[in-house]
């Protein structure tokens, strides 16, 4: 496609044009977007990741493994102060990171405000027993509006991290979301829920790898790339191709 096609800093606009109406056409059958490849000019227009692997390293001081995390579950059905409580026991475990689920968000059992205060107050303690950096990654996931007062919450309560789901928020949403954090000392760790109705089918849809450069492109700093081994559908040689392109220093450049 010729540059001047697309307005470079509208992922909304750019997906319209190479990936829009095409896929309703009556003479395919199937369609399927492998792969973009971005013009170093468009690049440019993009912040990118504020943190990324090394920003994020630091934040935690662990530099020679790999950082271990987990999910509460149940996903759902906990009040704040069981959510809290197994946070606490996970990081005591030696974990450094726990994240909120994808559908877990401001719910009559478990409203974000309260969820955020008291897990970020256990881990609070947990960094003092352990003398260890921990992470609690909230799901600020709403509509924009909302989801920059759970930020600025998440913020004020002395959270580092939040986490967003990018297929059911929509490139839109988070090119603003990234804008609204750029002068904000925060981590925006990337969940991909939803992405299997577009990724799944391998003759139809877009891959998993368009998704993550665009999420990289826009600033994502940690984004779900796959399953080497679990439940869900992919696997190791997917995962590690994606990890190796979205990592190469050559997207940076």
């Amino acid at each position: 496609y010729n540059e001047e096609l697309f307005e470079a800093d509208n992922i909304p606009q750019i997906l319209s044009a190479i990936a829009g109406n095409i896929y309703g056409m009556k003479a395919i059958d199937n369609l399927r977007l492998i792969d973009i490849e971005f013009p170093k000019s468009m690049v440019n227009v993009y912040k990118g990741p504020k943190f990324g692997i090394k920003g994020i390293r630091r934040l935690l001081k662990v530099f020679d493994r790999p950082l271990l995390g987990t999910i509460v579950k149940p996903k759902v059905g906990l009040n704040p102060k069981q959510h809290a409580k197994v946070c606490g026991e996970s990081w005591l475990g030696g974990l450094d990171i726990v994240k909120d689920d994808e559908n877990l968000t401001s719910m009559r059992f478990n409203k974000f405000e309260t969820r955020v205060e008291e897990t970020l107050k256990i881990r609070d303690k947990i960094e003092i027993e352990t003398g260890e950096k921990k992470i609690y990654m909230p799901n600020i996931t709403a509509p924009v509006s909302e989801m920059k007062k759970r930020a600025d919450f998440v913020i004020k309560m002395g959270g580092e991290y939040v986490m967003v789901d990018i297929i059911t928020l929509g490139f839109s949403a988070l090119q603003e979301i990234r804008d609204y954090l750029d002068d904000k000392n925060v981590v925006i760790h990337a969940h991909r829920a939803m992405h299997a109705a577009l990724t799944r089918n391998q003759r139809h849809g877009m891959s998993m790898l368009a998704i993550a450069k665009i999420s990289r492109l826009i600033g994502m700093d940690q984004l779900h790339t796959g399953t080497a081994i679990g439940k869900m559908e992919g696997g190791k040689e997917e995962v590690v191709t994606i990890n190796n392109i979205i990592t190469n220093k050559t997207i940076e450049e």
